[in-house]
């Protein structure tokens, strides 16, 4: 994680002359998630750094690092597969742009450079049969998003904000099956291919797709829009998101690998373990003086019936006055398959922010 502490620091250092960072926030989190046939991962850490600068009166530029550290899976039907975590790293910069009291303006762009990931999937062999696939990912990505919004902005009781967003992001990555082994020894590649295109149980696809070693790119698609409405220091909150993409996004083979550490700051949280359709989220958020907490629910649906999500959050903040705050939060998702497989995920984040 030092890589991204000195990046970080060296944006602040970048703009001393366009008015200096006004607020700098670190938050660390540590997130798990259940191995399953569709998710050969099993954990992660990561570091996100922000610094927001302002450089002129209605402009302020946003910089951000995150650094992404992959937990090495470790193999759970008797392969001895030697595997090693590894780092995935990404950066953005966004410009934000009040056009008047009410209205603004959003624009981010990120890149992700090419890292290699090695982790261990469970495979099915036949009905009763498990085995340990060693998958090799090579990937990257890039983007943008912009958005749009209109705060009504007063002193009232009641109060509105509406926004929209679009996305797009690009993927690469190469996915390859090196091996297959149980306790008892390795295990032909091809054959389970082939017993996957006979059965078809949870998994199959990805595995399949990863076998074929074939480079895919693959452009995802987003639009987003939400409505927050304020009543008496009580936030009431509904955003939706409907996804799509130039082709069919099965074809990226384990697309957890693919995507985890590259997105954009405002889709931070639990990674996705399947291309998405679209989400639903309602909120709730007050504040109690110094504290406020929020609470918030997500649906999410797979592309072609391939499953669905059901996620919960809590934020706790704390403001010590103005310049400084401090917050903790708590993510629990679980994942369906569409033959009714669980997964389910955790994350916990800490995050400390300083203003100036």
């Amino acid at each position: 994680m030092r890589t991204t502490r000195a990046l970080t620091s060296a944006f602040v250092l970048a703009f001393p002359a366009a008015g200096g960072a006004t607020s700098i926030s670190d938050e660390l989190g540590v997130g798990t998630t259940q191995t399953t046939p569709i998710n050969p991962r099993s954990g992660y850490l990561y570091d996100r750094l922000t610094a927001v600068l302002d450089i002129a009166d209605p402009l302020s530029l946003r910089l951000e690092v995150v650094g992404t550290h992959d937990i090495a899976t470790s193999p759970q039907h008797g392969a001895r597969f030697q595997l090693v975590g590894r780092e995935i790293f990404s950066a953005s910069a966004g410009l934000d742009w009040e056009l008047s009291e009410h209205v603004f303006l959003y624009g981010e762009g990120f890149f992700s450079p090419t890292s290699s990931t090695s982790s261990d999937a469970p495979v099915a062999l036949g009905a009763t049969g498990q085995a340990d696939a060693l998958i090799n990912s090579t990937s990257h990505a890039h983007g943008f998003l912009a958005k749009i919004g209109y705060d009504t902005a007063g002193d009232s009781e009641y109060e509105t904000t509406v926004d929209g967003s679009f996305s797009l992001v690009h993927y690469w990555s190469r996915q390859s099956v090196t091996a297959v082994e149980t306790d008892g020894g390795p295990v032909d590649i091809q054959s389970v291919i082939d017993t996957c295109n006979l059965n078809q149980q949870s998994g199959c696809d990805e595995y399949v797709n990863a076998a074929t070693q074939q480079r895919v790119e693959l452009n995802q698609y987003r639009v987003s829009a939400s409505l927050t409405e304020s009543m008496y220091k009580t936030d009431l909150s509904l955003s939706g998101a409907y996804y799509w993409y130039d082709h069919d996004p099965r074809t990226l083979g384990y697309f957890s690998l693919a995507t985890v550490g590259r997105t954009f700051a405002t889709s931070a949280g639990l990674p996705s373990l399947a291309p998405l359709s679209y989400t639903a989220r309602p909120g709730l958020g007050r504040s109690f003086g110094p504290t406020r907490v929020d609470l918030w629910y997500q649906y999410g649906q797979y592309v072609a019936n391939e499953g669905q999500s059901h996620g919960v959050g809590l934020r706790l903040q704390y403001k010590f006055g103005r310049a400084v705050s401090a917050w903790i939060r708590l993510d629990g998702q679980d994942d369906l398959d569409r033959q009714k497989n669980a997964t389910v995920s955790a994350l916990v984040v800490v995050g400390l922010r300083g203003r100036f």
